[in-house]
């Protein structure tokens, strides 16, 4: 999609960073680097899948059942933290120009924690819990606080449309999962039309989703939330927030990785060699900081002006960077570019993405359906993102997306495995 929205759109996208253009070389190790993950996948799907991971699994899947008997409770208390945090503005942590370890709020720690909390939750609901689990009273209720408290607390766009699927799921579990795993070309002139009608009313809703993520990220410290949404209103008017054309636009939004792994592949000599060393540091430095930190500074280690190979990233292809604490996500195969020098850059990727594709399978076994709809893959990339952003800052700990990947992870462990094909194939109806 990248290559193609940039083809098409080269001449009106306007970005903030360095657009190196596509060469021959470029496609050439693209080309390798899927090629050999599909050759490796095709050998590696002969081979059982799953191994029994025995008392881990039990243990973990009573800790599920005990989660479930408390749910309500703890979405309760989630719901009135929530409603205090967006009221105080500590969900818009993560765009404040002052790091956690300067504030030392516990509010903002257990934000931090009860965000990853709750899109765990939030992707148990759509992708591995069983439909009939869904048809109780209370189950919806519970979905419903669910999808209010990720309302509350989102710090982006994406947090709010999740709020949205969550709450679609709470209303009507068995059709909105039909969606994601099934055919979903209606058989007769009624369920066109209410297909279409759920289409106009589902996308208005996550065109309002959209703007209230929006909003929140853009909100500035003195301002309300009121405020800051006629602001967005005025810069979405005047062009400035969509600069060029929509499509270009998104094309531009949907090409970060695509940016990254043009840009380090390009300067692998003269910017990304020199710094290799310091690529591979920073996780680990934030991490020694971040232990420092919590237990009282004993070793005085100073906070690293460039925390996270995000923010690395940022810099070095940032037309002009604002500070330190913006981040890019690379990409896996710009993390390996950051790694690893060619060719060993193409086999980094490569073993990455299968142990990843490994893992998202177990995380999608326990589907009834053997293959996802078109939708149901987008949706689950876009849960699962968090496996291809920067997985080398994975490592700092302490993070919102470290926390969510243990949690995810953690319910990978849970679940019983089964020997079958991918999860993530896709069926077209």
């Amino acid at each position: 999609m990248p290559l193609v929205g940039n083809a098409l759109f080269a001449r009106s996208i306007v970005s903030i960073y360095r657009i190196p253009p596509l060469t021959f070389g470029a496609l050439a190790v693209l080309g390798a680097e899927y090629g050999l993950f599909a050759a490796a996948e095709l050998w590696l799907s002969r081979s059982p899948r799953w191994t029994r991971l025995g008392p881990l699994q039990k243990m973990l899947g009573a800790a599920g059942r005990r989660y479930r008997q408390s749910r309500l409770l703890f979405l309760l208390a989630a719901a009135g933290f929530s409603v205090a945090a967006a009221a105080s503005g500590l969900n818009g942590y993560r765009y404040s120009s002052v790091g956690l370890s300067e504030t030392s709020s516990p509010a903002v720690l257990v934000a931090v924690v009860l965000n990853s909390l709750l899109l765990a939750d939030a992707f148990y609901v759509i992708f591995v819990r069983p439909v009939e689990a869904a048809a109780t009273d209370k189950t919806r209720l519970e979905d419903l606080l669910l999808a209010a408290c990720l309302l509350l607390e989102a710090n982006g766009s994406f947090n709010a449309v999740q709020a949205v699927v969550v709450a679609a799921f709470a209303i009507s579990p068995r059709r909105s999962r039909a969606l994601l795993s099934a055919r979903i070309l209606p058989q007769s002139g009624r369920q066109w039309a209410r297909l279409a009608a759920l289409t106009v009313i589902g996308f208005v809703l996550l065109i309002l989703a959209w703007a209230a993520g929006e909003t929140v990220k853009s909100k500035r410290a003195d301002e309300s939330f009121p405020e800051a949404a006629r602001r967005l209103e005025h810069l979405i008017a005047a062009g400035e927030e969509f600069p060029g054309n929509p499509a270009s636009f998104l094309a531009e939004r949907l090409s970060i990785y695509h940016y990254s792994f043009l840009y380090t592949l390009r300067h692998q000599g003269d910017l990304i060699e020199p710094h290799r060393t310091e690529a591979l540091e920073l996780p680990f430095h934030t991490l020694l900081f971040r232990f420092d930190h919590l237990l009282g500074r004993p070793y005085a280690i100073s906070r690293p002006p460039v925390g996270s190979l995000m923010q690395f990233n940022y810099q070095l292809m940032a037309q002009y960077p604002v500070d330190s604490r913006q981040g890019s996500s690379p990409g896996i195969l710009a993390v390996s570019n950051y790694l690893f020098p060619p060719p060993l850059n193409i086999v980094g990727a490569v073993v990455y993405l299968l142990g990843a594709a490994r893992v998202i399978d177990r995380l999608l076994s326990r589907r009834s359906a053997p293959a996802l709809s078109p939708l149901g893959a987008f949706w689950a990339l876009l849960f699962l993102t968090i496996f291809f952003q920067s997985p080398l800052d994975l490592f700092s700990l302490f993070d919102n997306a470290t926390i969510y990947l243990a949690l995810i992870l953690l319910i990978g462990l849970s679940l019983p495995g089964r020997n079958r094909g991918p999860s993530l194939a896709v069926t077209w109806g």
